[in-house]
């Protein structure tokens, strides 16, 4: 494997929680860990959102993933 791609969802843990209602505790923590994991073992790992997210919370995502080193991709969100 050389590439992953994480979804971020949200840029806390009580809007992922609410889009993606995890089966599990700490969900968002976890994701976030395994990500930085996948960084250090995956040579192009990145964490995406969609654009339909307020731009604060867009803000938000993107700091997230520098502070991880890890790229953010915005994905166009379409129905």
């Amino acid at each position: 494997m050389d590439s992953v791609s994480i979804s971020l969802n949200a840029a806390n843990a009580e809007e992922y929680n609410k889009v993606t209602r995890p089966t599990f505790d700490n969900a968002y923590e976890a994701m976030l860990d395994f990500a930085e994991e996948c960084n250090r073992m995956i040579k192009h790992t990145q964490l995406s959102i969609v654009d339909v997210l307020p731009e604060e919370d867009i803000k938000t995502c993107q700091q997230i993933a520098d502070e991880r080193g890890i790229h953010l991709k915005i994905r166009h969100f379409s129905n």
